[in-house]
């Protein structure tokens, strides 16, 4: 696995399905990398029930198919996703897998302007209280839905581009802000990084510095200088810092 190049895998964040990572996953693809994306089952669900352990259970499912091929994976997890992801991968790191004497495994977590959330806390436990600095809204049929996309999802996305982004947008179900987090790979001996986003109006630089800080020292960052959707503003500079990623843990774990 360490001379061969890692199959990455993209989960979205809220409100939106894998097709914003289209042309980061063609330009990657042009670059000898296999890919791979899940929507979320939480996002565009009329089923109130469906939370983030649901999201949970969908993306290892895709996950253990891929690693159980002997496949290393790279997880780029964005937004919300970075909660899925961290209850997703319980036991399929590649050091875990090596151990049990299985090929495959996840090589590396990359959390894109991610969520960190520790365990035993939820979405809602990190959600400001005051309806007016919430980034999400409520619908009259319990249903969230996102609050001035443009200014906090597309800032600096090109202009018809950001149309197209806010009309392919969905509602999710609520059950995602109740759902306890379970797991924290960064201490279970994954090897994570974390992507910063420094304009971001969605996620601020500051709160994302603060969540990676529960990161283990060494872990790699990079920094984008894009608002919260990289993977639409400046998807070139996103495949680099993926691989700046992938290159750093191979130098660092040569035998991953």
């Amino acid at each position: 696995m360490a001379t061969s190049k890692p199959t990455i895998f993209f989960l979205p964040g809220g409100f939106h399905t894998s097709w914003i990572y289209d042309t980061v996953r063609n330009i990657l693809s042009d670059r000898g990398y296999a890919t791979g994306a899940s929507d979320l089952v939480s996002v565009g669900t009329t089923d109130a029930s469906v939370g983030m352990h649901s999201d949970a259970a969908h993306i290892r499912s895709q996950l253990v198919q891929l690693i159980d091929e002997g496949k290393g994976v790279v997880l780029v997890a964005h937004s919300y996703g970075g909660i899925v992801t961290s209850n997703a991968v319980d036991g399929l790191s590649v050091q875990q897998r090596t151990a049990e004497g299985k090929e495959g495994g996840i090589v590396l977590i990359l959390y894109l302007a991610a969520l960190i959330v520790p365990a035993g806390r939820t979405f809602l436990s990190i959600v400001p209280p005051s309806p007016s600095q919430r980034k999400s809204e409520v619908k009259s049929d319990g249903f969230l839905t996102p609050k001035d996309p443009l200014y906090n999802f597309y800032n600096d996305v090109e202009p018809s581009l950001a149309t197209k982004a806010i009309a392919a947008l969905r509602p999710m179900s609520p059950q995602v802000l109740r759902d306890e987090v379970k797991h924290e790979p960064w201490k279970q001996g994954f090897e994570v990084g974390y992507i910063f986003t420094v304009n971001d109006n969605q996620l601020p630089i500051d709160v994302q510095k603060t969540m990676s800080s529960q990161f283990p020292d060494g872990s790699f960052s990079a920094n984008l200088a894009s608002g919260h959707s990289p993977f639409l503003n400046i998807p070139d500079a996103l495949a680099d810092v993926i691989e700046d990623g992938i290159s750093y843990v191979f130098k660092k774990r040569p035998s991953a």
